[in-house]
């Protein structure tokens, strides 16, 4: 992302993300073990996308909304903070076949002002 000239903020942002996505598969897509999951990338000049998978128990991601997250909590703000910090985050969870697809999406430049 820097050879490509991306916004610092951009890089933060989306390496946070990363971290709290896979923390976030670790702690809680398999409570009864063992488990698999799967990060991939794609980057091109203007975009970071990003995608965890994992073969975990799933959740519902409409009970991890902004309005049900206690700020004071130490966990459960994963999603929250997530949506926060990329340009476009999708979840699939349950899915078919089992676990979470979670697709994250990060512009790298920040908008140009117009000239007028």
């Amino acid at each position: 992302m820097e050879e490509l000239g991306a916004d610092p903020d951009a890089i933060g942002d989306a390496i946070l993300a990363i971290d709290e996505a896979c923390a976030n598969v670790v702690r809680h897509a398999f409570p009864e073990g063992d488990g698999s999951y799967c990060v991939t990338a794609d980057l091109d000049a203007d975009e970071l996308t990003i995608e965890v998978t994992d073969d975990g128990v799933g959740f519902n991601p409409d009970e991890t909304t902004d309005l049900g997250v206690d700020l004071q909590a130490t966990s459960g703000r994963g999603l929250r903070l997530i949506r926060q910090l990329m340009t476009a985050v999708e979840v699939e969870s349950p899915r078919p076949s089992g676990g979470t697809r979670l697709r994250m999406r990060k512009l790298l430049h920040a908008p140009q002002e117009r000239v007028r």
